[in-house]
């Protein structure tokens, strides 16, 4: 009679690099026994990772939560695990909880490490050795209470398909047609493991200038990060073109948080290098063999070193380190900050160079076999390759300093999120607070109004535009224009003056008409706003409107604030490339700080996204999407040619096709020009 078949429960560590360390256990445990069934309990976010190890039988995610203790949970666990017959279990982590699950799962042999009164729970008690590498304590689990010193330990290994492979670059639109290098920019274990975010981003624009498609990778945790490396390479890249011109596009992708640990094996797959933190990352290029340049600084490499003869390590092992803390305990941070990006540079084309191109992703292996465990040598000091000076750092040319300090001001105005904004400006903010009041009596706001002139004068105009007027007589009372035209219609008119008087004034290189029809656009776009939303839904025509006023609000500010930096504008086209990089965000932030509703942001943000989905009739966003769309077709006297296969799917939320949209701008081409008169 057949035997049963032989079950082995593996339990991993949490973190990512502690995880790479039992795929060579895994291994030892096939050859022990060919025929078992190897099966891994592990955190959720560790199992995508174990589907890329081969000998792995089940990847089963654990419900418990780490750091969290409850009886219950475990006791749930246990009993799911007992009915699947184990007879031994590999206990990697040194908790209590994690020894505790396979002995309420009455699995025979308990095998694991002593500590953190674990000798009741565990049957099979190992005492590590203190001097051996992590992945050498792992795999002494598999044998019988000593370390095969005879026998090398081969470094983790992971596989790859070429069907996962083209299945996340589709999924992330990446189609690289040159060499990619990866920067991992996360570690685990606090800042003082991570190299700084300015010297990842010129290295980044180093790289690319090289011929390098760069490739950002981390977990959810990095995203913050690499959307300041992506904000520091918007200025490098701006700086370049006021300072030379427009030159080649360079290659770049953040791709933190967009990829699981399974996703990111794959990528690495094709990656021809790769720059890491001391970070499970780390690990797991170094599994796929990948040249790869390991930054350390408070921790250190003797403990659990990237197991590859392909890794570099990159330490200035300075005196006060490894200190293993968190945070530089000194405040200077000199172990990472003074890693300078040029030597990591030219390290990386030294090495890289010297070996063949990375092969397109259709001819990936299908598994990366790295050597035997081999202590990484440190990278010796390469002598200086002659480069243009990095743009994220490059001091300016004479006459440029103005230009440079807008752009990076700009930048730190927008991290800080502290705004500056005119004296106009901050009065219409205080207007429309005072309108938000539910104390402030109708009195309180005319009178607030009133010390506005041009605010006053502004709102008995559109009182008396046929579209307010009821037929009536012209209003000459502010107090009667306040309460026809309501406190929603004021807090508009409010902010249209405020911008309007942001484009007062003559701004040295560009010409008026431009900066005019800047702000003739917004108004007809909140018009077209306005009609659309009281004729087509059920929205709020006035909040429409006040959507579609503000839908350029970002290049309202920088054309302001690039006043007191007249040098900028001696190159027209990097002015408008200022303007089109960076007035999304500022438009954004500009929301956030005068408090506009979520709704109105939320149009801001994605109205130019025009093959846009949602469920339900059409929304505040369909609306601004809309109005954009047919002011440029209209205003250009383009509407009778225009594709409508094309056209954004706002407007088929909106009932709009050729004959019905034309009908409505027919309709209502009186009440738009008035519109756009009163508040021009």
């Amino acid at each position: 009679m057949k035997s049963p078949m032989l079950k082995v429960l593996v339990i991993a560590p949490a973190a990512i690099g502690d995880a790479m360390m039992l795929e060579p256990l895994l291994r030892r445990l096939r050859e022990q026994h060919p025929d078992a069934a190897i099966d891994v309990l592990a955190p959720a976010a560790i199992v995508p990772l174990l589907w890329r190890m081969a000998e792995i039988g089940r990847a089963i995610p654990s419900p418990l939560i780490e750091g969290h203790f409850s009886l219950k949970a475990c006791w749930r666990l246990a009993r799911q695990l007992k009915r699947e017959g184990y007879v031994r279990a590999l206990v990697l982590p040194g908790s209590f909880t994690a020894a505790l699950i396979p002995y309420l799962a009455g699995i025979p042999l308990r095998t694991g490490f002593g500590g953190a009164m674990r000798a009741l729970l565990l049957n099979d008690l190992r005492s590590p050795d203190k001097k051996a590498l992590t992945v050498e304590r792992f795999v002494a689990l598999a044998g019988r209470r000593h370390i095969d010193a005879h026998r090398p330990v081969d470094p983790p290994r992971l596989r790859t398909e070429m069907s996962h492979v083209r299945a996340i670059l589709a999924k992330l639109a990446l189609a690289p047609a040159s060499p990619v290098v990866a920067l991992c920019v996360g570690a685990e274990g606090g800042p003082a493991r991570r190299w700084p975010a300015h010297h990842f981003a010129e290295l980044a624009w180093n790289l690319a200038g090289a011929g390098y498609e760069i490739w950002l990778l981390g977990s959810d945790e990095d995203v913050e990060t690499g959307a300041e490396i992506e904000r520091l390479l918007a200025v490098a890249r701006v700086k370049k073109s006021i300072q030379h011109g427009h030159g080649k596009t360079r290659k770049f992708h953040n791709l933190c948080g967009k990829a699981d640990l399974a996703e990111t094996v794959d990528l690495f797959a094709v990656a021809r290098a790769a720059v890491v933190n001391d970070s499970g990352l780390m690990h797991v290029a170094a599994a796929l063999g990948k040249p790869l340049f390991a930054l350390y600084g408070s921790s250190s490499p003797s403990v659990s070193p990237p197991l590859s003869t392909q890794a570099r390590i990159i330490s200035l092992k300075l005196p006060c380190s490894p200190c293993l803390k968190r945070e530089c305990p000194l405040g200077h941070f000199a172990c990472m900050k003074d890693i300078h990006p040029q030597r990591v540079f030219n390290d990386i084309l030294a090495a890289v160079h010297q070996r063949p191109p990375t092969p397109a992703p259709e001819k990936v292996r299908t598994e990366t076999v790295p050597p035997k465990i081999a202590a990484p040598a440190p990278a010796a000091p390469k002598k200086e390759i002659a480069q243009q000076p990095p743009p994220v750092t490059a001091a300016p040319r004479a006459g440029q300093s103005s230009g440079f300090e807008f752009i990076e001001g700009l930048a730190t105005e927008l991290s800080s999120k502290k705004l500056v904004f005119p004296t106009s400006i901050n009065i219409t903010m205080r207007i429309r607070h005072a309108l938000h009041d539910p104390n402030a009596s109708t009195d309180k706001i005319v009178h607030i109004v009133g010390a506005e002139p041009v605010l006053s004068a502004q709102l008995l105009r559109l009182c008396n535009a046929a579209a307010f007027s009821m037929g009536g007589k012209p209003v000459a009372d502010l107090h009667v224009a306040v309460v026809r035209l309501g406190y929603t219609m004021v807090q508009n008119v409010a902010i249209s003056v405020g911008m309007r008087q942001l484009m007062e004034g003559k701004v040295h290189g560009v010409t008026p008409p431009v900066i005019e029809g800047v702000w003739k656009r917004s108004i007809r776009v909140a018009a077209l706003c306005f009609v659309c939303a009281k004729r087509l839904t059920r929205i709020n025509a006035d909040t429409a409107m006040l959507a579609g006023l503000l839908h350029d609000i970002g290049k309202f500010y920088i054309l302001n604030r690039a006043r007191d930096y007249p040098e900028l504008f001696n190159n027209e086209a990097a002015l408008w490339e200022v303007v089109d990089q960076w007035h999304a965000d500022v438009g954004e932030a500009i929301l956030e700080s005068w408090e506009i509703p979520e709704e109105i942001d939320l149009a801001v943000r994605d109205h130019r996204d025009t093959q846009r989905t949602h469920r339900g009739p059409a929304d505040l966003t369909d609306i601004v999407t809309a109005a954009d769309f047919l002011d440029g077709v209209y205003h250009a006297g383009k509407i009778q040619e225009m594709d409508w296969d094309t056209a954004p799917l706002a407007l088929t939320r909106l009932n709009l096709q050729s004959e019905s949209c034309q009908a409505l701008l027919q309709e209502t081409k009186e009440e738009l020009g008035q519109f756009v008169h009163a508040f021009d």
